[in-house]
C-alpha cells in the first residue's frame, strides 16, 4: 500500500517562498501603479503653467496582474500550511479499501 504524502516538512519552505514572492510582487505593483501616473505641463501666455496627469494603462494593467498573483501566492500558502500542519490522515483498513467487511 502506498503511503499518503499530504504531511510534508518541505511545505514550510513552499509557504515562506511564496509568503516573500506575494510581498515583492505587492512591491513591484505599486511601483508600476505609481509610473502609470505621468504628470505634465503646458505652458500659459498669461499665467501658470497648466497642470495634468496622463494615465497609462499597461503600467496599471501590470499591477493588476501582479496583486492578483500575489492573492494567488497567499492562498496556496494559506492551503500549504494548512497541509504541513494537519495533513496527516489515517489510512483505511485494507479490508475497507479491497471491499470486505469483517
Amino acid at each position: 500500500m502506498v503511503e499518503p504524502r499530504l504531511h510534508q516538512p518541505k511545505r514550510w519552505w513552499i509557504v515562506a517562498v511564496e509568503v516573500v514572492l506575494a510581498v515583492v510582487f505587492v512591491l513591484i505593483a505599486v511601483w508600476a501603479w505609481r509610473r502609470g501616473i505621468v504628470p505634465m505641463e503646458y505652458p500659459r501666455q498669461g499665467g501658470a503653467p497648466f497642470q495634468l496627469e496622463r494615465h497609462e494603462g499597461q503600467w496599471w494593467l501590470l499591477s493588476v496582474a501582479l496583486c492578483v498573483a500575489a492573492g494567488l501566492a497567499l492562498i496556496d500558502a494559506v492551503r500549504q500550511t494548512m497541509l504541513a500542519k494537519r495533513g496527516k490522515f489515517e489510512p483505511e483498513p485494507e479490508d475497507l479499501v479491497l471491499g470486505r467487511i469483517a
